[in-house]
Protein backbone atom coordinates (compact mmCIF):
# COMPACT_ATOMS: atom_id res chain seq x y z
CA UNK A 1 0.00 0.00 0.00
CA UNK A 2 2.78 2.45 0.85
CA UNK A 3 4.41 1.82 -2.53
CA UNK A 4 1.09 2.52 -4.26
CA UNK A 5 0.65 5.76 -2.32
CA UNK A 6 4.21 6.82 -3.16
CA UNK A 7 3.65 6.10 -6.86
CA UNK A 8 0.31 7.97 -6.97
CA UNK A 9 -0.86 9.37 -9.43
CA UNK A 10 1.52 7.72 -11.89
CA UNK A 11 0.14 4.27 -11.07
CA UNK A 12 -3.44 5.10 -12.07
CA UNK A 13 -5.13 2.96 -14.64
CA UNK A 14 -8.74 2.17 -15.50
CA UNK A 15 -9.07 -0.05 -12.42
CA UNK A 16 -9.17 3.14 -10.34
CA UNK A 17 -12.71 3.80 -11.59
CA UNK A 18 -15.67 1.55 -12.07
CA UNK A 19 -18.74 1.74 -14.24
CA UNK A 20 -19.97 -1.65 -12.96
CA UNK A 21 -21.05 -2.01 -9.37
CA UNK A 22 -21.77 -5.49 -8.01
CA UNK A 23 -23.57 -4.33 -4.85
CA UNK A 24 -26.28 -1.79 -4.16
CA UNK A 25 -23.96 0.19 -1.91
CA UNK A 26 -21.60 2.99 -2.76
CA UNK A 27 -18.74 3.22 -0.31
CA UNK A 28 -17.00 6.40 0.74
CA UNK A 29 -13.96 6.77 -1.50
CA UNK A 30 -15.44 4.76 -4.40
CA UNK A 31 -14.58 6.29 -7.74
CA UNK A 32 -17.12 6.08 -10.53
CA UNK A 33 -16.02 6.62 -14.10
CA UNK A 34 -19.18 8.32 -15.35
CA UNK A 35 -21.69 10.32 -13.35
CA UNK A 36 -23.79 13.21 -14.54
CA UNK A 37 -22.88 16.67 -13.32
CA UNK A 38 -24.88 19.78 -13.90
CA UNK A 39 -22.85 22.89 -14.53
CA UNK A 40 -25.07 25.62 -13.19
CA UNK A 41 -23.27 28.65 -14.63
CA UNK A 42 -22.79 27.17 -18.10
CA UNK A 43 -26.26 25.54 -17.99
CA UNK A 44 -25.15 22.15 -19.26
CA UNK A 45 -24.90 18.56 -18.10
CA UNK A 46 -21.74 16.54 -18.62
CA UNK A 47 -20.37 13.09 -17.77
CA UNK A 48 -17.41 13.17 -15.39
CA UNK A 49 -15.37 10.83 -13.16
CA UNK A 50 -16.21 11.32 -9.48
CA UNK A 51 -15.30 10.15 -5.99
CA UNK A 52 -18.04 9.40 -3.46
CA UNK A 53 -17.47 11.46 -0.32
CA UNK A 54 -20.70 10.58 1.55
CA UNK A 55 -20.25 8.25 4.51
CA UNK A 56 -20.78 4.60 3.53
CA UNK A 57 -23.46 4.12 6.17
CA UNK A 58 -25.39 7.08 4.76
CA UNK A 59 -25.29 5.50 1.28
CA UNK A 60 -26.41 2.02 2.36
CA UNK A 61 -29.85 1.02 1.09
CA UNK A 62 -30.16 -1.22 4.15
CA UNK A 63 -30.61 1.80 6.41
CA UNK A 64 -34.20 2.99 6.84
CA UNK A 65 -34.87 6.53 5.61
CA UNK A 66 -37.78 8.90 5.93
CA UNK A 67 -36.40 11.25 3.26
CA UNK A 68 -34.85 10.66 -0.15
CA UNK A 69 -31.20 9.61 -0.22
CA UNK A 70 -28.71 12.06 -1.69
CA UNK A 71 -25.14 11.06 -2.43
CA UNK A 72 -22.38 13.61 -2.04
CA UNK A 73 -19.58 13.36 -4.58
CA UNK A 74 -16.79 15.47 -6.00
CA UNK A 75 -15.32 15.57 -9.50
CA UNK A 76 -11.92 13.96 -9.96
CA UNK A 77 -9.56 15.94 -12.17
CA UNK A 78 -5.90 16.20 -13.05
CA UNK A 79 -4.24 19.41 -11.90
CA UNK A 80 -2.86 19.97 -15.40
CA UNK A 81 -6.41 19.98 -16.81
CA UNK A 82 -7.54 22.50 -14.19
CA UNK A 83 -4.60 24.76 -15.05
CA UNK A 84 -5.35 24.47 -18.78
CA UNK A 85 -9.01 25.30 -18.20
CA UNK A 86 -8.16 28.34 -16.08
CA UNK A 87 -5.66 29.59 -18.68
CA UNK A 88 -8.24 29.09 -21.43
CA UNK A 89 -10.63 31.31 -19.46
CA UNK A 90 -7.94 33.99 -19.26
CA UNK A 91 -7.28 33.67 -15.52
CA UNK A 92 -4.06 35.41 -14.49
CA UNK A 93 -1.08 33.30 -13.41
CA UNK A 94 -1.06 34.63 -9.83
CA UNK A 95 -4.75 33.73 -9.43
CA UNK A 96 -4.07 30.23 -10.79
CA UNK A 97 -1.35 29.82 -8.15
CA UNK A 98 -3.81 30.92 -5.43
CA UNK A 99 -6.39 28.37 -6.63
CA UNK A 100 -3.81 25.57 -6.63
CA UNK A 101 -2.62 26.62 -3.18
CA UNK A 102 -6.22 26.47 -1.98
CA UNK A 103 -6.47 22.87 -3.16
CA UNK A 104 -3.14 21.98 -1.57
CA UNK A 105 -4.08 23.38 1.82
CA UNK A 106 -7.64 22.00 1.61
CA UNK A 107 -9.24 25.43 1.53
CA UNK A 108 -11.17 24.51 -1.61
CA UNK A 109 -13.11 21.29 -1.17
CA UNK A 110 -15.25 21.09 -4.28
CA UNK A 111 -12.93 18.91 -6.33
CA UNK A 112 -10.75 15.86 -5.74
CA UNK A 113 -7.26 16.01 -7.26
Amino acid sequence: MFKDIKDFPNNLNKSFYTSFLTKNTLYQGDCINILLQSEYIEKKISEIPVMIISNSCDNSLENQRHLNLNIIYAPVARISKIIDRLKLKGVEENIIKEVLSGFKWVKLLYIIL
